[in-house]
This record gives C-alpha cells, sequence and structure tokens, in this order.
C-alpha cells in the first residue's frame, strides 16, 4: 500500500470515527486529524502529477464543491465553529 492509499484509508477511517464521536474533546480531536490529513492528501497529489491523476475523483470529492460545501470546507468550517464557542455537545442532556 502506498503512501496515498494510506492516507486515504485514514481519512474514510476518520469520517466514519467522526460519527461514532460521544462528547466535544473527542468532536475536536477527530475533526482536527481529518483536517490535517486532508491537508496532508492534498500536498501529497499537487507534487506529484502522476498521483493526481489516479486520485482524481476521490480529490474532486472532497476538496471540490458539487452542491453545498466540499468536505474540507465542511471540515474547516466546523473548526470555525466550533473556535467560535459553538459546540456540538454543549446543548445534549
Amino acid at each position: 500500500m502506498n503512501k496515498a492509499d494510506r492516507i486515504v484509508q485514514h481519512i474514510v477511517e476518520l469520517q466514519y470515527r467522526l460519527c461514532q464521536v460521544e462528547n466535544n474533546l473527542q468532536y475536536i480531536k477527530v475533526t482536527q486529524a481529518l483536517k490535517r490529513s486532508l491537508e496532508k492528501f492534498y500536498g501529497l497529489l499537487m507534487n506529484d502529477q502522476k498521483l493526481m491523476s489516479q486520485y482524481q475523483s476521490t480529490y474532486i470529492g472532497w476538496f471540490y464543491t458539487g452542491l453545498g460545501h466540499s468536505l474540507y470546507d465542511r471540515v474547516c468550517n466546523s473548526l470555525i465553529e466550533y473556535r467560535n464557542g459553538r459546540r456540538p455537545f454543549d446543548n445534549v442532556h
């Protein structure tokens, strides 16, 4: 398995883990890790045209907007919202 495959697998695992979080600490840690991994994937593809063509559909799916925001945009927006005090588990009883 090459480096790009490992990063893709890690991003998919982080997306799954994000659906399983139970509190704000877990949420922010997984969201930050997801952002770092997406940026690592982006950087890897920007430096290698062959990899870019191989992972083009994955790249487009994660970084380009279709209807609404891309995955990367949603992750960044979630981190901004969290930093501004809007936390997903604050109102859970």
